[in-house]
């Protein structure tokens, strides 16, 4: 079985410096309980926003697959946030869940910084 790096990078042909995110700012209290339907496959990012950080505050009904993050990854915005699904992906950087709750993560590489999360197939790396 391939690691989940090494199937990403077999996919990933398109790498945007930037972001691509889903943010929840657009709510008085940053509620990204009502950010659905959002995903994205298939590219990496290298995020240059938001202090270096990419935000994808979401909750029910989104995805990332075959996604690599060339940084951190923040689940939250600030305000709720509730389930989600990171898939065959690699975050270089430190995963930060906030409120997340209710999330899969599955055949992925990250710094796990998630609770009340499943994570099959996940390898987590640590840093200090």
């Amino acid at each position: 079985m391939k690691s989940a790096l090494t199937e990403v990078q077999t996919i990933v042909s398109v790498t945007i410096t930037g972001a691509v995110r889903s943010k929840a700012r657009w709510m008085a209290s940053h509620n990204a309980t009502c950010n659905f339907w959002r995903s994205v496959e298939n590219l990496a990012v290298t995020p240059t926003q938001d202090q270096n950080v990419n935000v994808w505050a979401v909750s029910q009904a989104t995805a990332r697959r075959r996604v690599q993050v060339k940084g951190a990854l923040h689940l939250r915005d600030g305000g709720w946030s509730s389930g989600g699904f990171i898939a065959d992906s690699r975050i270089d950087g430190e995963v930060n869940s906030g409120s997340q709750q209710q999330w899969l993560s599955r055949n992925a590489e990250s710094d796990l910084g998630l609770t009340r999360a499943q994570f099959p197939g996940v390898k987590c790396f640590m840093t200090m």
